[in-house]
């Protein structure tokens, strides 16, 4: 059998991603890796029964009945449905698979395309957020995508409802192109509202995207692994409005894991979807985006080139900027810190806590910057770039004759 067609079968399979990639160090090919599933024991007894034969993914015991031969025609099925609805599909051992997933830790075996991904030098940017957004998130993340959609960039989203459907429409309306990543298969588009906004994404020159058979349902579990996805496709991710402990914020670690620039649009502090977004830029993780220039400045030299800009823009700005985040361009966060941000926790510790700063102020007592720098003990540049965060987010004022408080702020 061909790489190609035992991806496609394995993708059939009840895999997590991190059970897929240590088959396949273990076994050292996709074949041998479906040899040995097929031939794996039978589950326990106390395992719950089979599912029909029908329904995706296929449990263990399905996967020995069936065994390879009999996966390999189930997986040449979903190839002749692909072509009868004119969607192609990418494995891991093709040529045409997006670059940008190879280069993250667990890539999807197979990815069905529902359109137009385009070339693996365009610009892709991904906006996410909550599906219960507030009128001032949805207007954010439609100026948003729509400018940055004119400036050149694709915008990445996940069809939901609220944020994501906004950022695609944003970018539509614009006339830029946009890319629908699904937590579901493509033959069961969900939310069932958007399928005229999936047509309108490919018929515009995007594409609909998942890694999920034809028949996958929309399970509770698939969403968060799809947003693997949607941060591995893109140089940045912009969060625009999120919940503690929200999907949203998941998307966003994935990104700072994978080594990618994470923007976040600042929130009414009377909000629970502006906890999540505020407590990404109060601990650093995360660069401010009130306008689309503020993503455009900080996005990584190449995929600048590919926009068109220039590659020396305020060099001495994001510098400054930089200092507040506490890592170089690409640096991926550390994983305990960046699975803190999806828990909606504080960092604790590390470069990364910016958040301490505010407990050297105080409300109604100003401290010059040269007493708050001696306090905290940062360097002046990563000090001054954080206490513009802070401002921005309303919860430190300046004051005349160089100096800081903390805002005096009442949440109702």
């Amino acid at each position: 059998m061909s790489e190609r067609d035992a991806f496609l079968a394995l993708n059939l399979l009840p895999f997590t991603p991190a059970e897929l990639r240590r088959c396949l160090a273990r076994c050292g090919s996709a074949a041998s890796a479906l040899e040995e599933a097929a031939s794996a024991p039978p589950p326990p007894a106390s395992d719950p029964p089979a599912p029909p034969r029908s329904q995706v993914p296929l449990d263990r015991g399905a996967a020995r009945r069936l065994g390879a031969e009999g996966l390999l025609r189930l997986a040449r099925l979903e190839v002749r449905r692909a072509a009868s609805e004119s969607v192609r599909i990418e494995t891991l051992a093709d040529p045409g698979y997006p670059a940008a997933l190879r280069e993250i830790p667990d890539p999807p075996p197979v990815l069905y395309i529902g359109g137009t991904l385009g070339a693996d030098d365009e610009a892709r940017l991904a906006i996410v957020g909550s599906r219960r957004a507030s009128d001032y998130g949805l207007e954010a993340a439609e100026l948003l995508a729509a400018d940055l959609a004119r400036a050149g960039a694709v915008i990445v989203s996940g069809l939901a409802r609220g944020i994501d459907a906004r950022a695609h429409r944003g970018a539509l309306d614009a006339g830029g192109r946009t890319l629908a990543v699904l937590g579901s298969g493509l033959g069961r588009v969900y939310p069932g509202e958007h399928r005229l906004l999936a047509r309108r994404i490919a018929e515009k020159g995007g594409a609909v995207l998942s890694e999920y058979p034809f028949e996958m349902p929309p399970l509770s579990h698939c969403f968060p692994r799809r947003n693997r996805v949607i941060s591995g496709l893109c140089a940045g991710t912009v969060v625009v409005e999120a919940a503690k402990a929200s999907g949203a914020l998941g998307t966003a670690r994935l990104a700072l894991e994978q080594g990618r620039e994470v923007f976040a649009v600042p929130g009414p502090v009377t909000l629970p979807t502006s906890i999540g977004t505020n407590g990404l830029l109060r601990a650093g993780a995360a660069h401010i985006a009130c306008v689309a220039q503020d993503v455009l400045d900080e996005l990584p030299a190449v995929t600048r080139v590919r926009l068109g800009l220039p590659e020396g823009t305020d060099q001495e700005s994001r510098q400054l900027r930089r200092a507040a985040i506490g890592r170089p361009l690409g640096a991926p966060v550390p994983v305990s810190v960046a699975r803190a941000f999806a828990r909606g926790a504080e960092p604790g510790g590390g470069d990364l806590e910016t958040a301490g700063l505010l407990r050297h102020l105080r409300s109604g007592e100003p401290l010059s910057i040269d007493e708050l720098v001696a306090r905290c003990g940062w360097p002046v540049p990563r000090a001054l770039a954080a206490l513009a965060i802070l401002e921005t987010q309303g919860l430190v004022v300046t004051l005349p004759g160089d100096r800081v408080a903390r805002a005096r702020t009442r949440l109702v």
